[in-house]
């Protein structure tokens, strides 16, 4: 008859707490279980794996949505901003009135205040205010 030594002993206690410490994990996540075999905890460990995957490509995804949730708030606010702009813009052109003032007419020539003189020879006061104007006076 062979005896266990206490090395052996100890091993195989251990792995026997190790496999009641998994079968009781594995009771608790699924108290439905009726035969637990190695196969069903392996199993059982790799759906386990899946579930994380999925859960961290769910956690990625959804810190993608706050992203774009926050850029489109961002831009939006933007095209409010920008459509005020536009608005005050449109309703500013029409307050003053565009006119368009020509100097002369195409093809003419500018006076200088000797020609202005001859013209005007008998009005002094005309001729005074023209050379104000052009700044001799």
């Amino acid at each position: 008859m062979k005896l266990l030594t206490e090395e052996k002993l100890a091993a195989l206690t251990a792995k026997a707490a190790n496999w009641d410490s998994m079968v009781s994990h594995y009771l608790e996540a699924n108290p439905e279980a009726k035969e637990i075999t190695p196969d069903s905890l392996l199993e059982a460990f790799a759906a386990n794996q899946d579930e994380s995957e999925i859960q961290s490509k769910l956690d990625a995804a959804q810190t993608e949505v706050q992203t774009l949730t926050t850029a489109k708030t961002k831009l939006e606010g933007e095209k409010t901003e920008l459509q005020t702009q536009v608005d005050n813009l449109l309703a500013g052109s029409g307050a003053k009135g565009a006119s368009v003032k020509s100097e002369s007419e195409l093809g003419a020539t500018e006076d200088d205040l000797a020609e202005f003189g001859k013209k005007n020879s008998g009005d002094t006061f005309s001729i005074l205010t023209k050379a104000k104007e052009e700044g001799l006076i």
